[in-house]
């Protein structure tokens, strides 16, 4: 579901460009394809998120005035039980809708994201192991690396900074219109005028970044005040955009990839498959919004802690 939506949002439709040409895209029947695909998101989110059984969940307890010590209470739940304004509660396609945004704006970003990170890692072995160096040093005989452990990770939020500059979930963000005539840096702007931000091209400007195709995390130990979850910045970082547009979920995308590939560098060492080679490895680009890796990143994982109960 999520893959359908980012590659339908991230295709090229002419007519988000030259709004005119609007009949060139019904024509190729894009319409009926966002209508099948929003339809089919909505009928699995139904199912998935399950409003109604949370509202007889709530109903029952407000009846019976007493708790489930057993049932931890989810986003669902906060819906049904914080008012609006006027004391009117969020109906339920507002409920799926947005759950469903947060949902797929929040899974194959980071699944994406740590997959071209690692692909980095696996062709740099001196990079990871430095990696896996200062995680053992930090982590040490505990289980999992933890959020709380992150200030101490200085390499490793260098590693995922390199990876968001040189592989920026969406190199090619949604497109934004302005709705009445401004001025930006100098630019007199018309109202309706389309903007778009080359975030791909920002990141590897060579103005600010020495070698910018090269995946290099170092750079960002010499320059730790580049903040790419800063609201208003310099525009060196800026995966998750800039600005009051800026993704609202840009510090829990920063806390799961920090996670997920803290955890899968301390908790496993990465070899290639029998027969292949680094330099096997397809770095070629596909996707929509979305830019993912065009041919899957296959790795062979050995463990490197003993896999004792926490």
């Amino acid at each position: 579901m999520t893959a359908g939506i980012l590659s339908a949002l991230g295709a090229f439709v002419i007519s988000d460009y030259i709004p005119s040409l609007s009949f060139i895209a019904r024509l190729q029947g894009w319409e009926k394809k966002f209508e099948s695909v929003y339809a089919l998101s909505t009928r699995i989110s139904e199912k998935m998120f399950e409003v109604e059984k949370h509202r007889e969940r709530v109903l029952k307890g407000r009846e019976s005035g007493q708790i489930d010590m057993n049932y931890v209470p989810d986003f669902v739940d906060v819906f049904l039980t914080k008012p609006l304004e006027g004391g009117k509660l969020f109906p339920d396609e507002d409920i799926i809708l947005f759950l469903k945004h947060m949902l797929n704006a929040g899974t194959d970003t980071s699944a994406t994201m740590v997959e071209w990170t690692m692909a980095e890692l696996i062709r740099k072995p001196d990079i990871m192991k430095r990696a896996q160096e200062e995680l053992d040093a930090v982590v040490g005989s505990r289980q999992f690396v933890q959020e709380s452990d992150f200030a101490h990770l200085p390499f490793l939020e260098a590693i995922v900074k390199e990876g968001f500059r040189v592989h920026p979930p969406s190199p090619l963000p949604i497109i934004r219109e302005s709705l009445q005539p401004c001025e930006f840096r100098g630019y007199k702007l018309p109202a309706k005028t389309l903007l778009l931000n080359n975030i791909f091209a920002i990141h590897r400007d060579p103005a600010v970044y020495e070698d910018p195709d090269e995946f290099r995390p170092e750079r960002f130990l010499d320059r730790p005040e580049i903040n790419h979850l800063a609201h208003f910045s310099s525009f060196e970082l800026i995966p998750f955009g800039v600005g009051r547009r800026m993704c609202p979920g840009s510090t829990l995308g920063h806390v799961m990839v920090m996670l997920m590939l803290g955890n899968l560098l301390f908790r496993f060492q990465w070899s290639m498959p029998e027969g292949l080679k680094v330099e096997d490895i397809d770095m070629s680009e596909a996707g929509g919004l979305t830019m993912w890796m065009k041919s899957p990143l296959c790795l062979v994982a050995t463990p490197r802690t003993p896999l004792s109960k926490p």
